[in-house]
């Protein structure tokens, strides 16, 4: 929202420095993006008259001037202009002027002459031109003597506010006035528009109905005839210039004008288009197309309100007019609308339609409804001064009821001082209120009965009260206090310390933390469902933006790959990332929220050293990084074991479900083939899901830490010979049955197909560490116990030692 100083003046008496004032603004909410002084170079140029023109005696196309200034003698002035005649007012550039583009003008001898300055043209000063041959002359008013720059407001100061989308009451000039006078203190001057009607009255003229009152509470129209469409004066080209607009003619300007300075939209039809006299704010009722001003034909629906004559739509309702109606250069009837849409209904056909316009975003936001009229009347006098025209006899003003009803608030003392830290008294809450512009009844101490004004729309509790008293008082005049009450919640939760022990683990291991939306789609709840204690149905949303993000996620896998598939795009040879968070699912009324961990690993890893080629990511990497983890919260015992029907949409050969203490609590592996191939994945994408609230529960709560072994420890390999299908888990179930006491860990450290082994076996070697707590075992101790534990492993289970 741009506004100059002058215009603000000319409402309110600004008592504070340009530097002061914008500080008053930000701290009242109105952020100032941008201050410009504009100070014409040629501050030097006045108002002259011309007394006498007469040719130049020797030069055919030149003309001899003589001015009067507003002291001394009279001036002669050589012009090549001829437009001007005795008694024009003129702007004259003096001997010593600066003028744009680097022009300095100087007494000097033209053709024989002498020529004491110029006779300037508009173009030549940079002003708005009007298309008109000939040097700029000026209306009869213009004092003599006067500077051109304060004749015509061009020196002035710009200053470039951000309104939020709550005040729209302040997308005006008067809204900015208010809002400056309630914060200084300055008497606040709104002049009433004097008006003088003629005959034939406007009902004569046109018949105005209101057809669709939802929409438009409140219509208002009058009727102006004789117009002589012109350029506009030239301080109302100047001002319009200053701020951004670009002036177009007489009538037009006046309708962006008085929006700016009101803040209430106009509209100005051409009478003699306007079919049959009639006028009508109405649905559309059937989809038809329709040309705007700016020569777009747009698609209409049903419901959108448009204005309408005795033949169809003539303008899209507060949004934009239509081609057919638009004032040209011809017309000399002006019919002309000030109205109240609703902001829902314009936004709505604002936003299907992709049309931005000055008044759709005002009446977005909300005007005020009640000076439709005195916005109207003001339009009409500035027209009926700037065209020549005259005022048909009365306004047309159809209103829904008794028009706009304003909420009447209950604010109370205690609760303002409670919610702002204060000890405000009521007289101290209502001072401010009524710098609002507020109604402020009843003057106990316990509450006021405030009646906001009506074009602050967004006053509708009393929150928002409290809050204007706040703004307006000065937050920094609001003490600083310590709070009444003990700061304080439920803390981190349980599950903290061991989200951020898995965090810090997956890092080390090298994945990334990766965040994605919680909305998917159906389909990919459908396939992703998640772990199997998460029961119910999916969480459909109401209003879902997209099918893409209809539903809340049970699973953080299709976020995973989502991530993945951006990567792979950017030419990531390695995606190795994990996620923490929620999902979701229904049973009825009933919603449940569980917490995941999810881990994606697609690529190779980098070569640790040069010329070796990348490493392809493994399941001994998805497993590795997870037992890591569970190894660090000190989680037993950790089970992996073969896939049932967990995760259908995993490799049912490449996967194992996660037990701790019995329970399932995860699943990992590779992408089902199918699953891939849908994707467009090439090679094994491994991924893992746990259900991190189950981890939490076996997560012991106090880690018991132990001296290191004083005494070392023996180690014994044995491999032995299986079958192809045969799981080395097995092998470390049978010796957790026997329990041997100086068995201290077994690990699989190897796994061999191939000749000499036989077709359909394998070879799969172990180690074995012995330790006693009290001693150095001897080779004796160590080989009677080894021996002794795989004879039991040969009798318990189908293996052949290898030798």
């Amino acid at each position: 929202m741009k506004l100059t100083l002058n215009w603000l003046r000319e409402f309110v008496e600004l008592v504070l420095p340009i530097d002061e004032l914008c500080e008053a603004l930000v701290m009242a909410g109105l952020e100032v993006e941008a201050v410009a002084v504009h100070r014409p170079i040629w501050g030097a140029v006045e108002v002259v008259e011309i007394v006498n023109v007469a040719a130049h005696p020797n030069a055919d196309r030149l003309r001899l001037c003589e001015v009067r200034r507003a002291q001394g003698p009279l001036v002669r002035v050589v012009c090549g202009a001829s437009n001007m005649q005795a008694g024009d007012k003129v702007a004259l550039a003096p001997p010593g002027s600066d003028l744009p583009g680097d022009r300095r003008i100087e007494r000097a001898t033209i053709r024989g002459q002498i020529s004491e300055g110029m006779l300037c043209a508009a173009r030549e000063l940079a002003l708005p031109d009007d298309a008109t041959d000939g040097i700029l002359i000026l209306p009869p008013d213009a004092s003599i003597g006067r500077r051109l720059v304060d004749y015509l407001g061009a020196e002035d100061t710009v200053i470039d506010l951000a309104v939020t989308p709550n005040r729209g009451d302040c997308l005006s000039v008067l809204g900015i006035a208010r809002e400056i006078a309630a914060l200084t203190g300055a008497k606040l001057q709104v002049p009433a528009p004097a008006l003088r009607e003629d005959d034939p009255p406007t009902t004569s003229a046109v018949r105005v109905a209101v057809e669709a009152p939802d929409l438009c509470p409140r219509y208002a129209v009058r009727v102006l005839h004789g117009v002589c469409v012109a350029p506009s004066p030239l301080w109302m080209r100047t001002r319009l210039a200053l701020i951004g607009l670009h002036p177009i003619s007489n009538v037009v300007d006046v309708t962006n004008y008085v929006m700016l300075e009101r803040g209430q939209p106009l509209h100005a039809f051409d009478l003699a288009h306007v079919a049959n006299g009639r006028i009508s704010a109405r649905r559309a009722g059937t989809r038809q197309s329709f040309v705007t001003l700016d020569g777009v034909e747009r698609e209409l629906i049903p419901d959108d309100l448009v204005i309408t004559d005795g033949r169809g739509p003539v303008a899209l309702a507060g949004i934009m007019g239509g081609a057919d109606s638009e004032i040209r250069a011809d017309t000399t009837d002006v019919l002309l609308e000030s109205a109240y849409f609703t902001p829902a209904g314009i936004r709505r056909t604002a936003r299907r339609l992709g049309i931005t316009s000055d008044s759709s975003y005002r009446f977005e936001r909300g005007i005020d409804p009640v000076a439709t009229v005195a916005a109207l009347d003001r339009a009409a006098g500035l027209i009926a001064g700037t065209a020549s025209g005259t005022i048909a006899r009365g306004v047309i003003d159809k209103q829904v009821g008794r028009g706009a009803r304003l909420p009447t608030i209950r604010v109370r003392v205690a609760r303002v001082n409670a919610l702002l830290g204060t000890t405000l008294t009521a007289a101290e809450i209502e001072r401010p209120l009524r710098a609002l512009g507020a109604t402020v009844a009843g003057h106990a101490r316990a509450a006021l009965r405030v009646v906001p004004p009506s074009y602050r729309s967004d006053l509708q509790s009393e929150v928002d009260l409290i809050e204007e008293v706040a703004r307006l008082s000065g937050y920094e005049t609001i003490p600083a206090t310590t709070p009444a009450i003990v700061a304080g919640g439920p803390g981190f939760g349980p599950h903290r310390d061991p989200e951020e022990r898995f965090r810090q683990t997956l890092r080390t291991c090298g994945l990334t933390e990766m965040i994605a939306l919680a909305m998917i789609g159906a389909e990919e709840n459908r396939m992703f469902p998640g772990l199997p204690d998460l029961s119910g149905k999916p969480v459909a949303l109401r209003n879902a933006p997209s099918s893409d993000a209809a539903e809340l996620r049970r699973s953080l896998v299709p976020g995973l790959l989502q991530a993945l598939d951006v990567n792979r795009r950017q030419g990531e040879p390695l995606v190795a990332g994990y996620a923490i968070g929620r999902v979701y699912a229904c049973d009825g009324e009933r919603y449940h929220e569980g917490k995941a961990l999810g881990i994606v690993l697609a690529g190779a890893w980098p070569s640790a050293v040069i010329g070796e080629p990348p490493r392809p990511a493994s399941f001994a990497d998805l497993k590795g990084g997870l037992a890591l983890a569970f190894d660090r919260l000190a989680l037993a015992p950790v089970m992996w074991e073969s896939l049932q029907n967990e995760a259908p949409y995993l490799h049912p050969g490449k996967a194992a479900r996660i037990t701790i203490g019995g329970v399932l609590c995860g699943v990992a592996g590779a992408l089902h083939p199918d699953v891939s191939a849908a994707r467009g994945l090439d090679g094994d994408t491994w991924v893992a899901e746990l259900d991190m609230i189950r981890v939490v529960q076996y997560c012991p709560r106090r880690i018991v830490f132990r001296p290191l072994p004083r005494f070392p420890a023996v180690l014994r390999d044995v491999a032995i010979v299986v079958d192809s299908g045969f799981q080395a888990q097995q092998i470390l179930d049978a010796i957790s049955e026997v329990a041997p006491p100086l068995v201290e860990e077994v690990r699989v450290f190897d796994q061999y197909a191939g000749a000499p082994i036989p077709e359909g076996k394998k070879s799969i070697a172990y180690s074995i560490s012995y330790r006693a707590s009290d001693r150095t075992l001897t080779d004796e101790e160590v080989n009677t116990l080894h021996q002794e534990l795989v004879a039991h492993l040969t009798e318990r289970l189908p293996v052949e030692v290898r030798r």
